[in-house]
């Protein structure tokens, strides 16, 4: 007992020295912009939230609704270096919340989780590069993650209300996760969907309470204009976009990278010179038809094994791979997605490495070695010249691309088996049937 106890002991030492040498020897960009906007709000009494000098500078802004800076503002009163400790530790533990709530949720619903850990290990090989990217300045980005995950285990334990909670907060702190919601609404989670409705717009007013009701009302419109409408600064001089918006718009559309401030040196590798407007109508259209069918695709296969009674229960074994097909498709249709927005795909990854444990099909080792290329080659590639090359060319964007057409086939080939499996059972019984009767 007391080995264990000296054990567990220096394990905590040894964590809390490492994490705090780390802290001291890296700088989390993202984390200082928080600690400086949320400094200008309530140490200063600024409400100009979305001014270009309110956090860091006109590249590095405040860019979440008001609410997040309650939630931050606490931290503005320690010094920055403990701020920085102790974020690095909530990041620790929405990572580890990330991989047991997965676990829990994919026992829930499917029959044998023995090839679970094994599924975990090969996600996170895959995405391991964007999770070290984003180690370099710990944007909130991976707490959001978090809460989306506890989300999706809270509905598949039936806790629709509770789920509410971590998702609104999601969305409030990032309006990407919003487009997850049509999923749900598939899967007939209409007291979640309410629940979170509902919360989004309390935690939006929240700050009334501290700005006032019109004050508020202006920063969110403020907010709206600044991160939604009109983003053309930090589509320039931001991190190159993913999504498939900024994929198209670098391959169809001339692009003076030479106008970035800090790394102007991206090459043009557009084969198409349209305008603006073209280029905005082709995006709208093909993200429509993208998100718009790929939601009928979950909608019609779990309708059909519904209509066949192949559903036992409310979620049956296809949901993480329907919930997985979401979230990539968050990612690829969503306005802008950032490198270290793909640590989401850790979620697709899990039921695609399931499918990769259990088969072993051609076809699967095919997705997952291209998935593995992906990820590994950027940095293993010399020179930052081919590197830059590599990023335009949209490397990352052509893996979600990868990921996304492995879900979709894994959903119809699974859909398949299950039909298939039925009607063996079915047509065994008939002719145990027709045995007794003869």
């Amino acid at each position: 007992m007391k080995f264990a106890t000296v054990r567990w002991f220096l394990t905590a030492v040894l964590s809390v020295t490492a994490t705090f040498s780390f802290v001291l020897v890296k700088h989390f960009e993202d984390v200082h912009v928080y600690y400086a906007a949320a400094q200008a709000l309530f140490l200063n009494g600024r409400t100009d939230l979305y001014s270009a000098d309110f956090a860091d500078s006109a590249i590095m802004d405040y860019r979440y609704p008001p609410f997040f800076l309650f939630l931050f503002s606490p931290f503005s009163l320690l010094p920055y270096k403990l701020v920085e400790f102790i974020w690095l530790w909530l990041c620790i533990f929405a990572f580890c919340q990330i991989i047991k709530t997965t676990k829990l949720g994919f026992e829930l619903v499917v029959p044998d989780s023995s090839r679970v850990w094994p599924a975990i290990l090969l996600s996170l090989i895959a995405t391991a590069k964007f999770f070290v990217v984003l180690s370099g300045h710990f944007n909130v980005h991976l707490i959001v993650i978090a809460f989306v995950g506890l989300a999706f285990y809270s509905v598949l334990s039936r806790k629709q209300l509770m789920a509410a909670v971590p998702m609104a907060l999601a969305i409030t702190i990032k309006i990407s996760p919003i487009l997850t919601l049509p999923y749900f609404a598939l899967r007939r989670q209409w007291r979640f969907l309410a629940a979170t409705s509902v919360l989004v717009v309390v935690f939006n007013l929240l700050p009334a309470l501290y700005f006032g009701w019109n004050t508020n009302a202006d920063l969110l419109v403020n907010w709206y204009r600044h991160v939604v409408a009109n983003d053309e600064f930090h589509e320039v001089n931001g991190p190159l976009d993913l999504s498939l918006r900024g994929q198209l718009k670098r391959y169809l559309v001339d692009i003076d990278y030479e106008k970035r401030f800090d790394d102007p040196d991206y090459e043009e590798v557009n084969f198409l010179s349209l305008s603006e407007a073209q280029f905005e109508q082709i995006w709208r259209i093909l993200a429509a038809g993208m998100f718009i069918g790929t939601l009928f695709i979950i909608w019609r296969l779990k309708t059909k094994r519904r209509r066949l009674g192949l559903e036992q229960s409310e979620f049956d074994s296809l949901t993480f791979l329907e919930f997985g097909l979401a979230i990539s498709l968050v990612l690829l249709v969503a306005p802008r997605t950032n490198a270290y927005y793909l640590i989401a795909l850790f979620f697709p990854l899990i039921p695609l490495s399931d499918d990769l444990l259990r088969k072993k099909s051609n076809f699967n080792i095919a997705i997952f070695g291209l998935v593995l290329l992906g990820t590994c080659i950027l940095p293993l590639v010399p020179g930052r010249h081919i590197q830059r090359l590599f990023l335009v060319l949209g490397i990352d964007f052509w893996v979600m691309i990868v990921v996304w057409i492995g879900l979709i086939y894994n959903l119809f080939y699974q859909s398949s088996e299950v039909v298939i499996a039925a009607d063996k059972r079915e047509t065994h019984f008939l002719d145990a049937s027709s045995r007794r009767l003869a």
